[in-house]
């Protein structure tokens, strides 16, 4: 007789327990669903029984258009709108650097939300290297933003991602694309014009990767998310067109956001403190990396036939020593001026092979590969250049080590 008790105890004991989960669950669902509708990556984590369209639309609804009011050249003024996504519950919004190259002295930024609402934007921070910019939504009523915003993908490693979403801005259109991940691993630098209408390397776009989005002939760009409510990054006007003649129908080139997370802190600190964000030693390197160095030349002759490439916003002349970087098997950043760090120098015309922070090393194919572990070392880290120089017939080495 005790011992059914003690089952039917037992048996009550656990469909209590079963019964306060599910409260408690539903609890939370509605809470973060309907109560606090506004952080998508945590409704999507709490309740995943959602359709791809119904998921499209929560996306719709975090992305914004920005509106930059600016003087053109003859004094008149333009405006220039750009897809961006609210990656905060405080209205902080990313969205690609070079859409905005042509106002760098703008007088007014809005933005404008899918439901209507209407804030005005502060610039934050612009990176040109990984193509990002951050604004914060201003005039707030009761200081609360009401944008739904989602979670940035913090790697560079896209392996993982299957299904993308493609959403933009309702007051650029109203469309929502599905597509998949098709290369995880490609890399372009991004050609566009200058203001006598030549071709030159003005921003960067490292480790991007294609997407590939069906029924996509309606396509003019947005904001890719993978389905798990995080950004990966932007396809927008002038990605559209890198390498069209490799890339087929559906296929587009992505600007990947991840990159966001290595400045998004000190940038948003430095806000609040009333300053202005600059890490002093990522702009200490002036220079670019054997992709890049080899778009660049052959970009124009000049009247003598000899070679020039795009740089520091002006033509500069092919030297002996830019021509040994790229015609020798050193992969690197090559250092296009003087490095000059709290009274640390490597002169100019040197290729950085590796950068050690804190004793972990990365070899550097890429600009991004130098730029990522310096945007990771903190005050005080110890940081250990090495670098090859050419003098003569050879590369000389040499290391050079500091505290940031």
């Amino acid at each position: 007789m005790g011992e059914k008790n003690s089952t039917k105890k037992l048996v009550w004991y656990v469909l209590f327990a079963l019964v306060t989960v599910v409260c408690c669950y539903l609890f939370v669902v509605v809470f973060f669903y309907f109560i606090y509708p506004y952080n998508i990556s945590l409704k999507l984590a709490f309740w995943p029984f959602v359709s791809e369209e119904q998921v499209g639309q929560m996306y719709s609804e975090a992305t914004v258009k920005v509106t930059f009011k600016y003087q053109n050249d003859e004094f008149e003024d333009e405006e220039i709108s750009v897809v961006g996504v609210n990656i905060d519950k405080n209205g902080y919004i990313l969205f690609p650097f070079s859409e905005i190259s042509a106002c760098t002295d703008y007088s007014q930024i809005k933005v404008l939300t899918a439901a209507g609402t209407v804030y005005s934007g502060t610039f934050i921070y612009g990176n040109k290297d990984y193509n990002l910019a951050l604004i914060k939504c201003e005039n707030a009523a009761n200081g609360k933003v009401k944008i739904p915003f989602v979670k940035v993908f913090g790697s560079s490693d896209y392996s993982s991602v299957g299904r993308v979403i493609v959403a933009n801005s309702k007051l650029i259109t109203s469309s929502v694309w599905n597509g998949y991940m098709e290369d995880t691993g490609y890399v372009h630098p991004h050609v566009t014009k200058n203001g006598a209408n030549e071709d030159v390397l003005s921003y960067t776009i490292e480790d991007g990767f294609i997407i590939n989005i069906k029924g996509s002939l309606a396509f003019n760009g947005g904001a890719v998310f993978d389905k798990n409510a995080r950004l990966l990054g932007f396809s927008y006007k002038d990605t559209l067109s890198i390498e069209s003649s490799a890339l087929e129908n559906g296929e587009y080139f992505v600007m990947p956001a991840y990159a966001v997370k290595l400045f998004y802190a000190d940038a948003v600190k430095a806000y609040k403190s009333k300053e202005t964000y600059k890490n002093t030693l990522v702009s200490s390197f002036n220079g670019f990396d054997k992709t890049e160095g080899n778009k660049m030349k052959d970009l124009k002759k000049d009247d003598a036939g000899e070679e020039k490439f795009y740089f520091n916003g002006d033509w500069q002349a092919i030297s002996s020593d830019f021509d040994h970087f790229l015609t020798s098997d050193i992969q690197g950043y090559y250092l296009f001026t003087d490095f000059n760090y709290t009274d640390k120098n490597i002169a100019k015309n040197a290729v950085i092979t590796s950068v050690s922070v804190d004793g972990k090393k990365t070899d550097i194919e890429y600009k991004t590969d130098l730029f990522d572990a310096l945007f990771a070392a903190k005050s005080g880290s110890t940081i250990k250049l090495t670098y090859q120089r050419f003098e003569g017939t050879e590369y000389n080495v040499g290391t050079l080590v500091f505290n940031a």
